[in-house]
């Protein structure tokens, strides 16, 4: 296989997370993720939610709860990035008023 779609990518991402695909495949998909944001990204998420799953503390508890923990951990990860996003937007606007004002000032005095 030489080159692998997004489409090939989503249908082999369990096979791929679970070492499953030859070494082939594998470095058509290593290829494809390096290249693309959008699967590079929705692999993230199924690697942290399999991570999550097989963790030794997971074992006794049931599949819905897991799925219910794993994306309320997301949805945190989004929230707290999402904060830190907001934050920064607020320092740009601030510091774009400070660059205005300083800039009506400097106007004002000629």
């Amino acid at each position: 296989m030489s080159e692998v779609t997004c489409k090939d990518a989503k249908e082999k991402v369990y096979d791929y997370l679970a070492q499953e695909v030859d070494d082939e495949l594998k470095t058509a998909i290593n290829d494809h993720l390096k290249d693309c944001v959008t699967c590079a990204g929705e692999y993230a998420i199924e690697l942290q939610i399999s991570s999550f799953i097989s963790s030794s503390s997971l074992n006794r508890v049931s599949t819905e709860e897991l799925v219910e923990r794993a994306y309320s951990q997301l949805e945190n990860d989004m929230a707290e990035a999402s904060l830190k996003f907001n934050e920064t937007l607020s320092a740009i606007d601030k510091s774009i008023a400070e660059l205005k004002s300083s800039e009506l000032e400097a106007k004002e005095e000629f």
